[in-house]
């Protein structure tokens, strides 16, 4: 499960990444720099009625990661 959970959240960052790429130009004439633009993903990933990731913040991947 937790190798499932792993490759799950690789294919996110990889797609978040993909999307910043494809928008970047737009959005630093806007002023969104990489960071806030990655917090923003963060979040609509792990938050909200499409989340994509879910992590229990008392799972030991969690407590290896940090």
């Amino acid at each position: 499960m937790t190798h499932d959970l792993n490759l799950a959240a690789l294919a996110v960052v990889s797609a978040c990444v993909v999307i910043w790429g494809l928008v970047s130009a737009r959005f630093e004439r806007w002023n969104v720099s990489a960071p806030i633009a990655f917090v923003v993903f963060g979040l609509a990933v792990t938050h909200g009625p499409t989340a994509l990731v879910h992590f229990n913040l008392h799972s030991s991947a969690i407590r290896s990661l940090a």
